[in-house]
């Protein structure tokens, strides 16, 4: 085990920062570490919706994920009550697993969205950092992480996007969920959006003829 735990943040509007965190994971899982995953602003989405929520099932004795989120991706422009009381219940989760000493890798997936839309305060996740136990690793992840975040973590990776191949004019990925259907492209290398329009309207389009269309609204 580890003599002395970083910080370590994985930030950046590139793709990659929670894949980079559970790279990290799976080198802990090798070593036999009880690694804990806890992901905000993102919730049940339908069985196997996200690959590491099987994944833990099969490390079931040393991987454990946890979800404090609703069923869609949080922008400033839906972010609403709900979403700053599952980041509550999610922070309150995390504070009590880093106390623990249960664990000696503890990833806060996407927890710098919730400093940056207010559902955190910095202050208090900057308290939670300096008093973590002597031998626990921590990461977090997620655009815009906090500068005073930066400036205290030992380790920090800001992820370039180059190309995505939602900028390349494929076609939208589509997610089909309760009534309801999520398009999700590229704004910009690298920027992602969550249109949601019903099921029937939902063709065979491109992501290029959605930005547009979404351009033309004022929406980009």
């Amino acid at each position: 085990m580890l003599e002395n735990g970083y910080i370590q943040i994985y930030t950046g509007d590139g793709k990659g920062k929670t894949t980079a965190s559970l790279g990290l994971a799976l080198r802990a899982l090798g070593h036999g570490w009880k690694v804990l995953v806890i992901q905000f602003t993102k919730g049940e989405q339908g069985e196997n919706y996200y690959g590491e929520m099987v994944s833990a099932s099969k490390f079931s004795n040393n991987l454990e994920v946890a979800q404090f989120g609703m069923d869609r991706v949080v922008y400033s422009h839906n972010v609403c009550i709900e979403d700053f009381k599952e980041a509550k219940r999610g922070w309150q989760f995390a504070k009590e697993s880093i106390r623990s000493g249960k664990y000696q890798l503890v990833i806060m997936d996407e927890i710098n969205i919730c400093t940056d839309l207010g559902m955190i305060k910095v202050s208090e996740i900057k308290d939670e950092l300096l008093n973590k136990p002597k031998n626990l690793e921590i990461v977090l992840t997620g655009r815009r992480a906090h500068p005073e975040l930066v400036a205290l973590a030992h380790l920090v990776t800001e992820m370039k996007p180059i190309k995505h191949y939602f900028d390349m004019g494929d076609k939208v990925k589509v997610m089909i969920i309760p009534d309801i259907c999520s398009i999700e492209f590229g704004r910009g290398v690298g920027y992602n959006i969550i249109e949601r329009v019903p099921p029937q309207e939902i063709h065979d389009i491109s992501a290029t003829k959605i930005r547009e269309e979404l351009r033309a609204q004022g929406k980009l």
